[in-house]
């Protein structure tokens, strides 16, 4: 009880206006975090006390943490509710962008090795297909992206790198 009133004692002097100005977002951090700090030391107390068979004080003491604690679990079961609705509202109207992130991973690795021509042949858009879990013309238009997207860019800033270099150096040295 003498923590209680010692912290309530502490904001008062520091929110009157006669106490120095505080800021209220640092006030209530600052009450939230002792009001943590007492309420896990009554809980602890009170645990150590049914540990050793004592009877808490008062029985009011328990039915308080009781429905505390249902209410906290009530408020965190209607938070995650009403995420799950919001969420399920977006999916609703509003489907999934792009591909899985492991099938793309299958077909830029596979596009990447064959950076030189990236243009799979019918059989390897099968086997593609099958190990990426996308159908043939998923993957065939996701190359098709790909070239524009990836592909192309990269091929033309190696070529602006080049162009830009000297004739001199275009030439193979061979050591």
């Amino acid at each position: 009880m003498d923590e209680i009133q010692s912290a309530a004692s502490k904001y008062g002097s520091l929110v009157r206006p006669g106490g120095c100005a505080l800021s209220a977002p640092f006030a209530h951090r600052a009450v939230s975090a002792m009001h943590r700090r007492l309420r896990a030391r009554i809980t602890g107390e009170i645990a150590a006390a049914t540990r050793r068979g004592d009877q808490p004080s008062s029985s009011m003491s328990l039915s308080v943490a009781n429905r505390e604690r249902s209410w906290e679990s009530a408020f965190i079961q209607k938070h995650w509710a009403l995420r799950q609705l919001r969420r399920g509202d977006q999916q609703s109207w509003r489907p999934q962008r792009g591909l899985p992130e492991k099938s793309v991973a299958v077909l830029k690795a596979w596009m990447f090795e064959n950076f030189l021509r990236p243009y799979p042949k019918d059989n390897e858009k099968e086997m593609l297909a099958a190990r990426s879990g996308l159908s043939r013309s998923q993957v065939s238009n996701w190359f098709i992206n790909a070239r524009v997207r990836l592909w192309k860019p990269m091929i033309e800033r190696r070529c602006t790198r080049i162009s830009r270099r000297p004739p001199e150096e275009w030439r193979c040295v061979t050591a």
